[in-house]
């Protein structure tokens, strides 16, 4: 039959939705027959490790690399086949001729796994699996001799013979299990599993469990050396999206934010070099195409001059009449602001009305506290008229009216124009009268007067 009739024939045995990616048939040759079987190993759907995976890769912390998800029979039997045929190799080496497994029979290797919950038996021929079996009833808290009459049996009923090699791990008592074993099977070589694989050279560390066993398995799956990459099969039940290493930024969103935002920043300052470079070289050009000299006459610089000379009067002028009108202009804005400044340091004080009469301001407001009417006289430098006394609920209240008067100043605006404008002025005579100095002698003979006059 082929993959696809075998594939089917699992899910209908099966009750579990079995995924063809999580499905592997495992060859296997009938003992008496020779006839070519499969042992189907799939995944559960709710096998806990590729949730695991997932939930570990989402996290932001840097997640492990997960190459592939194996199975218990398959590790078990790679592990076998890499034990025999290491064996075999060590023999043939040491009798200097080549090793052919057809001349020498192929030798017969027995793992038995006791667990927890069951126990598995696995008969190996040479490098194929010729049966598989699932022990439910019998777990490594039975005594050792049942183990080893149901092990008998199983080899006696599907007629394997006698096993050169018996593989042993057991997740309890497995040093009883190793010597019984040796007691019932005396012609074979009895071991255990943990003294092949590769342990550290601490003894005081613990020997290592059964999901230490298997995962030192899926590792030396892993190893880049010839012989275990022709033992083990390819099983392999991880999703496609978790193989791999998973690409994450070494730093958070906000670093890279930043990294972002500086970039740009660079970006924008070297684009305006550049343009600011190309603005340069466009005055140069310019620059160098106007004349080297300018000339012009006495008449046309002393016209220049005057025409100074009046837009400065007339601006002082101007100004003059300016502050003339801005005087005072601001008194109300000003006082407004001292009043709101006052009142703000001081609590449980009212302003009601104010009003201006006879270029003098009247306050008319209320307050808890004569202390605090007291203080805003003292702040503002106002006088208290009247001083009024009443209760409010069994609250003491107290009406007052003062008068403050009034200072008329410029506008500090206006101070500002006028002290820009005069400024400029002495500027513009200044280089009135250096422009009026330089230049020829005729030039220097005709501003000698007009200095004169000026002064």
């Amino acid at each position: 039959a082929g993959k696809n009739d075998l594939v089917a024939q699992v899910k209908a045995l099966t009750k579990d939705a079995v995924s063809d990616s999580k499905l592997t048939l495992i060859p296997m040759r009938h003992r008496s027959s020779g006839d070519a079987t499969h042992l189907a190993v799939y995944a559960q759907p709710n096998e806990p490790v590729s949730p695991t995976v997932r939930t570990v890769r989402e996290r932001r912390r840097q997640a492990p690399n997960v190459a592939l998800i194996d199975t218990e029979v398959s590790l078990f039997f790679g592990l076998a086949r890499a034990i025999g045929l290491r064996a075999m190799t060590k023999i043939a080496d040491a009798s200097g001729l080549e090793m052919d497994e057809s001349s020498k029979g192929a030798p017969t290797t027995l793992v038995v796994r006791a667990g927890v919950e069951d126990t598995l038996v696995l008969f190996i021929q040479g490098d194929e699996l010729v049966h598989f079996e699932n022990l439910r009833s019998i777990t490594a808290f039975d005594p050792a001799e049942t183990v080893c009459s149901r092990v008998l049996l199983l080899q006696d009923e599907f007629g394997v013979g006698d096993a050169d090699q018996i593989l042993l791990f057991s997740a309890d008592r497995e040093d009883a299990l190793l010597e019984s074993f040796r007691e019932f099977f005396d012609d074979s070589e009895v071991s255990s599993i943990r003294t092949i694989l590769p342990t550290t050279l601490d003894p005081l560390k613990k020997p290592i469990g059964r999901e230490g066993v298997l995962a030192s398995a899926a590792a030396l799956r892993l190893v880049n050396d010839e012989l275990y990459k022709t033992v083990f099969l390819d099983v392999d039940f991880l999703d496609r999206k978790l193989r791999g290493p998973r690409i994450r930024l070494p730093f958070s969103w906000p670093v890279a934010a930043m990294v972002l935002i500086l970039f740009m920043t660079t970006l924008f300052f070297v684009y305006r070099y550049f343009s600011l470079e190309q603005d340069m070289q466009y005055q140069r050009y310019a620059l160098q195409h106007y004349p080297d000299d300018i000339e012009t006459t006495t008449a046309v610089l002393q016209s220049r001059i005057d025409s100074v000379r009046a837009q400065t009067t007339g601006l002082v002028n101007a100004l003059d009449v300016l502050d003339s009108l801005l005087v005072g202009s601001d008194k109300w804005s000003r006082m407004l602001e001292s009043m709101s400044n006052h009142t703000q340091d001081i609590r449980g004080i009212w302003i009601e009305t104010i009003y201006e009469r006879d270029d003098v301001l009247h306050i008319e407001g209320t307050a808890t506290d004569r202390n605090q009417i007291v203080a805003l006289a003292s702040y503002t430098g106002a006088n208290i008229e009247t001083l009024k006394f009443s209760e409010i609920r069994d609250w003491p209240v107290f009406s007052f009216t003062m008068k403050m008067e009034i200072d008329s100043e410029l506008p500090e605006a206006a101070k500002y124009l006028r002290e820009r404008a005069l400024i400029e002025a002495e500027e513009a005579r200044g280089r009135t009268a250096v422009g009026a100095s330089d230049g020829s002698p005729e030039r220097n003979a005709t501003s000698e007067p007009m200095e004169n006059s000026a002064g």
